[in-house]
């Protein structure tokens, strides 16, 4: 008696990826449904880079955040979902959920070498992915998926908007970038590399702040290491181009996914297919033909290889 208690929320739901495949407008649509609300902070970045003090590798003002530093992120979407009680069947129960938006788990596990099972491998026994797990068992993840050289040259534009950048200095990026993977995956494989911090550093900083993010593509060998710890059935991957051709279906399969009510006849006559996010209107050059073709050329088996995965020739783009 007399004892203030409150109640804390974990995510219900997580877009785990992947960094510029429409993930900022998925979460704006999704914002608007009555049951889901959003987090203080979208792309959190605990798992992969706060709880290990990877932003002091950029940042030094950054230490590590705790898991309750992780939880704080949740408390004002707790507070909405304590008040709002729904009471079906004389059964009182909450409805609404919130998610953690970090489209940079998937693929960005830069830090692992200090978990401890870790330390002294060359490349992880224990991921994010792992500690996601013990955390949330049941979690429903959600992975958007772009054409994997569109997805590379839109990132490129976007982390050197503030350099006068051209598709030349795209494609020696991509050379480099594609030169030096090889030859990691020749005397290491495929995994290690995926992995490997210092060449991302290398290639991303080449030759001056390129952020030629060419690993993140490979979306065959980052998902092998998620269903090996997640259900399939706890994966819902979307592709990219389908959901900005119909959005309402994209939502559709997502709202089934979380459990959540579909969109309304209402709703889709109102702002769903027209409503987007707001992005900069910086304009990007082509992409020149040579680079697309190299691109392709090098992306081709790791979306043979997704395809097989999921069971999906559509993700052969």
């Amino acid at each position: 008696e007399g004892i203030r208690s409150r109640l804390r929320c974990l995510p219900y739901f997580y877009f785990v990826g992947v960094t510029k495949s429409g993930t900022t407008d998925l979460k704006f649509q999704l914002n608007k449904h009555e049951h889901i609300e959003e987090p203080l902070l979208s792309e959190i970045n605990w798992w992969n880079r706060r709880r290990q003090g990877e932003l002091k590798r950029f940042y030094a003002t950054f230490g590590n955040d705790s898991f309750n530093d992780y939880i704080e992120v949740f408390d004002k979407a707790a507070q909405v979902i304590e008040s709002k009680v729904t009471n079906e069947n004389g059964l009182e129960w909450h409805p609404m959920v919130t998610y953690d938006g970090s489209s940079q788990y998937f693929w960005e596990h830069d830090g692992w070498e200090v978990i401890p099972q870790n330390v002294g491998q060359l490349e992880p026994k224990v991921t994010l992915i792992d500690g996601l797990r013990s955390v949330r068992p049941d979690a429903k993840l959600i992975l958007m998926l772009r054409n994997p050289e569109e997805r590379l040259f839109s990132h490129f534009w976007m982390l050197g908007k503030n350099h006068k950048l051209t598709a030349d200095d795209f494609h020696a990026g991509v050379l480099y970038s594609i030169e030096k993977y090889k030859e990691c995956f020749e005397q290491y494989g495929e995994r290690k590399c995926l992995y490997d911090t210092e060449l991302s550093d290398l290639i991303t900083l080449f030759p001056f702040l390129l952020q030629i993010t060419l690993r993140t593509s490979i979306y065959s060998g980052y998902l092998k290491d998620w269903v090996k710890v997640f259900k399939s059935e706890n994966i819902l991957v979307i592709k990219s181009e389908d959901y900005y051709i119909d959005r309402t279906s994209s939502l559709n399969k997502i709202y089934e996914f979380i459990g959540l009510q579909p969109i309304s006849e209402d709703d889709k006559a109102n702002s769903i297919n027209k409503e987007k996010a707001k992005f900069s209107s910086n304009k990007k050059p082509r992409m020149l033909n040579k680079t697309r073709q190299l691109l392709r050329d090098f992306y081709a088996p790791y979306n043979r290889d997704l395809a097989t995965m999921l069971n999906d020739d559509r993700f052969l783009w």
